[in-house]
C-alpha cells in the first residue's frame, strides 16, 4: 500500500510501497470522472505533473482535509494503484475493503453536489433550516449512491464523511444515517457495523449491490469480495455472470466463523453502561445480533404468559416480534419465538395480521372438560404444597388431610390463588390440631380476597397506597434505590443531599411491611406479584372516581390512573429540579452516559414525565403545572432534561424546539392552555429537522384522542383554536392529515377531516392522506371519510 503525503515543499509525493507499521491515514471515496482521461494517475503523481487535470481538485481537497484532522497521509485510489502491473491491481482490489476499514477518516467527495448552487437558489440570506433541507435533497441525487465500487467504500470505514464539490461538509455517516437507509435500504445495524455482515445472509448482501452499476461489468462481483470477506483471483472478461458464480463459490467455501457475543455485549456497555439495560431497542438488536449467525440449528425463545407483562414493554416486544416475523425472506429465520397468551381483545388485535402466515394454536380454557383437567392440576399442587409445609409445621396426617379438603373444595381455585392461600398458612395463621378447620375456613376464597387481605395488612395504608400508585403507573419497573426516592422526595427538597434516603436492603425489607406479598422484587427492581394484582387495584379509565371503600373489599379498583400518573408526574418533577443536575455540568462531564447513571431517578424522570403529565388532570391551582410550563421553555436552565430525553429518544423528534413545539410533540394540552399568548402565535412555526408544525407533531403522534374521563378536549383541537393552519406542508410533503393516516390515529383523522382538512393533498411521493390509510390497512378511517362524502377508497401500489 502506498500513501500520498506533501513534501517540505508542499508538492504531492508516494510513499515507498507499505507492509507493516502503516501509519494512520485518510482515505477517499469519489466517482471516477466521465472523461476518465481527466483523473490523475500513478505516474503524474511520480513526474510531479497532472496539475491541469480537472480531478487534480479532488486530491487537493483530500490532502487538506487529512491535514485538519491532523492526519499526514491519505490514500486516493486512481494515483496510489500503479495498473500497469495486474499483480498489483488484483492484489489492491482483494486489500481494498481492508485499506478501506482501516482508515482513520474517510472523505466521500460528491462531484455532483454543488452546495454554492443549493444556497445561490435560496438566496444569499438562507438559513440554517434551508441548508439542512437543501443538503438532505442533494444528497438523494448524487450518483456516487448508484456506483458499484462505493457500496464498501460506505460500509467499509468506521468514519465516513461526506463533502460537496466545494468542500463543504454535509454531515457523517451518523448524523446521515436514516437518509442513507432510505437511498441504499441497507440496514441501520450494517450501517453502524453494530451486526457483522456476516450475520445477514448471503442474498440480502447482494440485495445492497442490487442497484448499482460498474464501468466493467466483472467489477460488480469483484467490488462485493471484501462485503463477503473472500479472496479470488480476476478474469476480466469472463462477463458478470460467472463472476458472481465464482463469488458464490468462494462464499460458500469459506468457513463459518461465529462473532464473539460476549465481545458485543462488553463493547456496547462500556459504551453506554448501565443505560444499556433500560434501552429496549439496544437489548433487540444484541438479540437480533446474537441469534442471527446460528441458521444451522437456530434459536427459539419461549415467552409464557405474554399478557402478564408490563403495558409498555408488552407492546414494544410485540411490535418488534411482528416486525422481525413480518420479514420477507426466502430462508426459514434461525429466529423463532413461541408465545403463550390469554385470549385477551388487545393481544390478539396485535397478531391478528400474522395469523395467515404463523400458526396459531388456541387452548379452550373455557369449556367444562379442559375447566375440570385444570382444576385436577390444581388439586395435585395442593396436595403437594400441603405435604411440604406439614413437615415445617409438624401436621399430622389427619390435620393434612383436613387442609386438602377445606383448600380443594372453592370453584375458584388457580395457580395464582394457591401461591397467595400457601402464604398466608406459613406466615399468617397458627394451625392448631383443634382448630384447624375453622381457621382454614377464614382463609381467602378468592385471589381478590386474598390481594385485599394482603394489602390490608400494611404498617403505612398511606405510604403502601403512594407506592402502589407509581408502580402500576410506572412506565418500567423501578429500582428499588429509584423507589426510594419517589417514594422519599418532597417539594422542601432543593438538593439530593436533602432526601433522607433508606439503604437499599433496609428499603427491601421496608416494601414487603408495607405491601406483603403483593409487591416483589427481583432483580433490584420492583414489580407487581401478577398481572391480575393490576387489573385488581386499578379503577377502568372511564370512571370518574376510584371506587375504594365503597365495597367489601377496600383495595379493589382502589386506584384511578389519571391520580397515579398524577403521583408520578410530580415526582419526576421535582427530580428534574434538584440541583444535583444542571446542563453545564452535562455537557462537561466526559462520560455523559455515567453522569445520569449516578443521578438515581434522573433517566426516569427526564425521560417520562411528559408522558405521565400527559396522562393526568391537574386544576388551576396544581404548582407541578405551573413548573411544567417552564419546562418546556428552551431558554430556561429548566429545560436540560431535554438533552438526556434527546440521547434515549427511540421515535423522530423535532430538530429544533419552541415552548409550542414540546407542548404539542408530547401532546400536553394542559400546557397549550396556559401558554402566553405571544408564544401562541408561533402555533405555524416549524421544525429545523424535518419542517413540520405543532399541528403536524400532535396529529401524528396521536394526542387528539378524548379519553372518556378528560373531557376538556384534545390538543389537535386546541391548535386549530388557536389558528393552526391544518394543510401545513413538512419537507417532505406531508400534512397533519397524513401524518394522522399513516399512523393510525382514527380520532385524530375525524377531528381533522371534520375541520376541513385536505384528502387530496400529495406528499412528495405522490400519496394523499388516504393513500396511506389504505396501504396500512386503516378502515376507520375510510369508514369516517366516507361518511363525511370524501371519495371511494383508491387501489395504491406500493
Amino acid at each position: 500500500m502506498r500513501l500520498l503525503m506533501r513534501d517540505r515543499n508542499g508538492e504531492l509525493s508516494l510513499t515507498n510501497d507499505l507492509f507493516d507499521d502503516i501509519p494512520p491515514y485518510a482515505i477517499l471515496s469519489h466517482r471516477w470522472s466521465e472523461n476518465i482521461a481527466e483523473e490523475v494517475t500513478f505516474e503524474e503523481i511520480k513526474n510531479g505533473t497532472g496539475r491541469s487535470k480537472s480531478a487534480y481538485r479532488k486530491i487537493e481537497f483530500c490532502a487538506e482535509q487529512a491535514r485538519r484532522d491532523g492526519l499526514q497521509y491519505f490514500w486516493v485510489d486512481t494515483c496510489c494503484i500503479d495498473k500497469s502491473t495486474m499483480d498489483e491491481v488484483q492484489a489492491s482490489i482483494n486489500s481494498m475493503f481492508r485499506w478501506y476499514r482501516d482508515a482513520a477518516q474517510c472523505y466521500v467527495y460528491l462531484s455532483d453536489v454543488s452546495m454554492t448552487a443549493v444556497l445561490s437558489r435560496n438566496g444569499s440570506q438562507a438559513d440554517s433550516d434551508q441548508v439542512e433541507l437543501s443538503r438532505e435533497a442533494v444528497l438523494r441525487g448524487s450518483k456516487w449512491f448508484t456506483r458499484g465500487w462505493t457500496l464498501q467504500e460506505l460500509l467499509a470505514p468506521a468514519s465516513v464523511q461526506f463533502f460537496s464539490r466545494e468542500g463543504l461538509r454535509l454531515g457523517d455517516k451518523v448524523s446521515l444515517e436514516q437518509e442513507i437507509h432510505t437511498i441504499t435500504k441497507i440496514p441501520i445495524p450494517a450501517l453502524r457495523k453494530t451486526t457483522p455482515f456476516d450475520q445477514f445472509d448471503v442474498d440480502e448482501r447482494l440485495r445492497w449491490a442490487e442497484m448499482r452499476q460498474t464501468t466493467r461489468e466483472e467489477d460488480w462481483a469483484y467490488s462485493l469480495l471484501g462485503i463477503f470477506d473472500v479472496f479470488m483471483p480476476l478474469n476480466y472478461g469472463e462477463g458478470r455472470d460467472n463472476a458472481i458464480q465464482r463469488l458464490r463459490k468462494e462464499i460458500e467455501n469459506t468457513p463459518k466463523r461465529q462473532a464473539s457475543f460476549s465481545t458485543q455485549i462488553l463493547e456496547k456497555f462500556q459504551d453506554k453502561g448501565a443505560t444499556l439495560l433500560t434501552s429496549f431497542s439496544d437489548l433487540w438488536d444484541i438479540l437480533i445480533s446474537a441469534t442471527t449467525g446460528h441458521k444451522k440449528w437456530g434459536v427459539v425463545c419461549i415467552l409464557d404468559a405474554l399478557d402478564e407483562c408490563e403495558t409498555l414493554g408488552r407492546n414494544q416486544l410485540i411490535d418488534a416480534i411482528s416486525k422481525f416475523s413480518s420479514r420477507t425472506t426466502t430462508h426459514a429465520p434461525a429466529l423463532k419465538f413461541l408465545l403463550t397468551s390469554r385470549p385477551y381483545v388487545d393481544m390478539k388485535r396485535r397478531f391478528r395480521h400474522l395469523e395467515c402466515d404463523l400458526p396459531t394454536i388456541h387452548l379452550k380454557g373455557e369449556n367444562e372438560e379442559e375447566i375440570t383437567k385444570i382444576s385436577h392440576e390444581i388439586d395435585m399442587a395442593i396436595r403437594s404444597r400441603v405435604m411440604d409445609i406439614s413437615r415445617t409445621l409438624e401436621l399430622g396426617l389427619e390435620e393434612q388431610n383436613v387442609l386438602i379438603e377445606e383448600l380443594t373444595l372453592g370453584q375458584s381455585r388457580t395457580y395464582l390463588w394457591v401461591h397467595l392461600v400457601f402464604d398466608e398458612i406459613q406466615n399468617g395463621i397458627l394451625l392448631t390440631p383443634g382448630k384447624i378447620r375453622s381457621e382454614v375456613r377464614n382463609i381467602p376464597r378468592t385471589v381478590s380476597e386474598a390481594y385485599n387481605r394482603i394489602l390490608s395488612k400494611s404498617r403505612d395504608i398511606s405510604l403502601a397506597r403512594k407506592l402502589l400508585h407509581i408502580v402500576v403507573a410506572a412506565a418500567r419497573p423501578l429500582t428499588l434505590l429509584e423507589m426510594a426516592l419517589a417514594l422519599a422526595i418532597g417539594p422542601k427538597h432543593q438538593s439530593i443531599g436533602d432526601i433522607d434516603l433508606v439503604p437499599e436492603e433496609q428499603f427491601r425489607d421496608d416494601i414487603r411491611q408495607l405491601c406483603g406479598l403483593f409487591v416483589v422484587v427481583v432483580d433490584s427492581k420492583v414489580y407487581l406479584l401478577h398481572q391480575t394484582a393490576r387489573e385488581f387495584l386499578v379503577s377502568p379509565p372511564s370512571w370518574s372516581s376510584p371506587l375504594g371503600s365503597s365495597t367489601a373489599l377496600q383495595w379493589k379498583f382502589s386506584l384511578h390512573p389519571k391520580e397515579s400518573h398524577r403521583i408520578l408526574a410530580e415526582i419526576c418533577i421535582l427530580r428534574l429540579s434538584l440541583l444535583d443536575f444542571n446542563l453545564s455540568g452535562l455537557r462537561a462531564s466526559a462520560d455523559q452516559y455515567q453522569y445520569i447513571a449516578m443521578r438515581t431517578f434522573l433517566q426516569y424522570a427526564a425521560q417520562f414525565w411528559a408522558d405521565h403529565f400527559r396522562e393526568a388532570n391537574w386544576n388551576s391551582k396544581d404548582w407541578a403545572a405551573e413548573r411544567a410550563i417552564s419546562y418546556c421553555r428552551p431558554d430556561l436552565p429548566t429545560s436540560a432534561w431535554f438533552e438526556i430525553y434527546r440521547r434515549l429518544a427511540t421515535r423522530d423528534m423535532p430538530g429544533n424546539f419552541t415552548p409550542l413545539l414540546v407542548a404539542s410533540y408530547f401532546g400536553l394540552s394542559t400546557i397549550v392552555e396556559r401558554l402566553p399568548k405571544k408564544v401562541l402565535k408561533d402555533v405555524n412555526v416549524k421544525d429545523s429537522k424535518h419542517g413540520r408544525s405543532s399541528i403536524s407533531w400532535a396529529a401524528g403522534e396521536g394526542y387528539g384522542a378524548v379519553l372518556q374521563w378528560l373531557p376538556r378536549g384534545s390538543t389537535v383541537r386546541r391548535l386549530l383554536g388557536i389558528g393552526a393552519r391544518i394543510n401545513s406542508k413538512d419537507r417532505y410533503g406531508g400534512t397533519p392529515l397524513h401524518w394522522a393516516s399513516r399512523n393510525g390515529h382514527d380520532t385524530v383523522v375525524k377531528q381533522l377531516l371534520e375541520s376541513g382538512a385536505d384528502t387530496n393533498a400529495k406528499d412528495n411521493d405522490a400519496r394523499t392522506p388516504l393513500h396511506w390509510a389504505s396501504q396500512n390497512g386503516r378502515d376507520t378511517i375510510w369508514r369516517d371519510a366516507a361518511s363525511l362524502g370524501f371519495p371511494e377508497r383508491p387501489r395504491y401500489r406500493s
